[in-house]
């Protein structure tokens, strides 16, 4: 969930606003693996904070605020969350009950019955293909789109623009985890909001 950058990297996601004590539980949860899933890569997990129950819940409270705020600020209200797969289905679908919203899954091609609307992304080498399910995007409809990580943002840029043709407007993306030193966030086509941003630095120290 990590690699290297250029050592002037700054941050371009936004700081989720919420409580700094909650902000720093959840950065002392996370773990770093050196060299995994192969050589030079640092994994960031954040699988560790879902150990802590009361944390999650006050991440997905804090989430919740935000995205509220944020509809207070700009006068637009934020319809439905929608969740990336796999692990945008964790906080996704607590954040939505939370605030009493719909949630949409965007899944892997090839997951989803019925009638789907498709978005083909490049990878690094390849591509790949996501879709959303046509009946669960109302024409209209406002999201805010959820994840674990921004690392390169092939899969939330897709997502944002599978939405968008898909009938919906997107009002901001959120993630637990931003991968600072590859610069994503300004790629994405919509606001992003990152728990913590992790920089070079900050990998660099972590597994010293």
């Amino acid at each position: 969930m990590a690699a290297a950058a250029p050592e002037d990297a700054k941050p371009l996601a936004e700081p989720l606003p919420m409580d700094a004590d909650i902000r720093t539980a959840f950065e002392a949860a996370l773990t770093y693996h050196k060299d995994f899933p192969k050589e030079g890569i640092t994994f960031v997990d954040f699988f560790p904070v879902f150990r802590d129950a009361a944390l999650v819940k006050k991440i997905v409270a804090e989430h919740a605020t935000a995205i509220a705020m944020r509809g207070a600020v700009t006068g637009v209200t934020v319809t439905h969350i929608a969740g990336l797969d796999s692990r945008g289905f964790m906080l996704g679908p607590m954040i939505a009950a939370e605030m009493n919203l719909p949630f949409v899954p965007v899944r892997k091609a090839g997951k989803l019955p019925g009638k789907t609307i498709m978005a083909e992304y490049k990878l690094e080498y390849g591509s790949a293909k996501i879709e959303v399910q046509e009946d669960a995007v109302p024409k209209g409809a406002t999201f805010a789109v959820v994840d674990d990580l921004l690392a390169t943002g092939g899969t939330m840029t897709a997502a944002v623009g599978l939405l968008m043709k898909a009938g919906a407007k997107v009002d901001a993306t959120y993630v637990a985890i931003e991968l600072a030193g590859l610069g994503a966030a300004s790629k994405v086509g919509a606001p992003v909001f990152a728990v913590s941003s992790v920089t070079d630095e900050d990998l660099s120290a972590r597994v010293a």
